[in-house]
């Protein structure tokens, strides 16, 4: 079992979405994948771990996100 967990959440409502095995860019990518396309673009906002495997797999899944800050 994975001892690191990725959490999902709506940040309008912190509502959590999904949470998932793994704290890398191919959890975060799969995840993204999985996910309806007209989903994924509806995706303004994206608030993550400053992490480059995060970053990386957010700018190739969800290409209208931006960064919150």
């Amino acid at each position: 079992m994975e001892p690191w967990m990725t959490t999902f959440l709506d940040l309008s409502t912190g509502e959590v979405i999904d949470v998932v095995e793994g704290r890398d860019a191919g959890a975060v990518a799969a995840w993204l994948a999985a996910q309806p396309r007209w989903w994924r673009r509806r995706v303004d906002v994206v608030a993550i771990d400053p992490s480059a495997s995060f970053r990386s797999a957010v700018r190739r899944w969800l290409p209208n996100g931006r960064s919150g800050g």
